[in-house]
């Protein structure tokens, strides 16, 4: 890797958009900087040896947009609770309406702000066998703009009232992500 110069040098490394603590993700990237010319699947191996089992590197490759250029992100989110299935139409009912108003803490503190234009997609599958709710949405990442899954979980907790049992638990998988148009994948 190539590292940078001074008195503590570091390597050259940055990661691609934030993910919530807790949550998972099958699309991490990290951009790295070599100090010589060497084929990309051979990076690959290299680094695979050196990660732990639970983590693998899929893919190496010469980046065609900039970390910067990142908009959206596809999330699968699993609910479970008891009768969870029998109140779909109340989850999918918020977002139709004109304003979901959330409180965002920024670093100059807190504000409400309307989350729906935040959120380009939004789908939901029902798993009767296990009682499951599954939404599958697409939502804004941008620096500007970025929409924490665990944010608009906290208000559909707040409307609703959903997940409020002690058995009640959800899990957060981040599954890609796209550029300004919301139609390319990041690559």
């Amino acid at each position: 890797m190539w590292y940078t110069k001074g008195f503590n040098p570091h390597a050259k490394i940055v990661f691609s958009t934030p993910l919530s603590v807790g949550a998972q993700s099958i699309c991490e990237m990290v951009d790295i900087r070599i100090d010589r010319d060497m084929p990309c699947d051979v990076i690959k191996d290299l680094l695979n040896q050196e990660v732990t089992e639970e983590l693998r590197i899929l893919d190496v490759y010469l980046p065609s947009a900039k970390f910067s250029d990142i908009a959206w992100a596809t999330y699968e989110i699993e609910l479970h609770e008891e009768g969870l299935t029998d109140r779909c139409n109340e989850i999918c009912a918020i977002t139709k309406e004109s304003e979901l108003l959330a409180i965002k803490k920024t670093k100059s503190g807190e504000k409400e702000i309307n989350i729906l234009p935040l959120i380009r997609n939004f789908s939901l599958d029902v798993n009767n066998s296990d009682q499951s709710v599954l939404l599958k949405l697409m939502l804004s990442i941008g620096s500007e703009n970025y929409l924490n899954p665990e944010l608009l979980l906290a208000v559909l907790k707040q409307r609703l009232g959903i997940l409020s049992s002690p058995e009640a638990w959800y899990s957060i998988m981040r599954t890609a992500t796209f550029l300004e148009d919301g139609i390319t994948e990041f690559r």
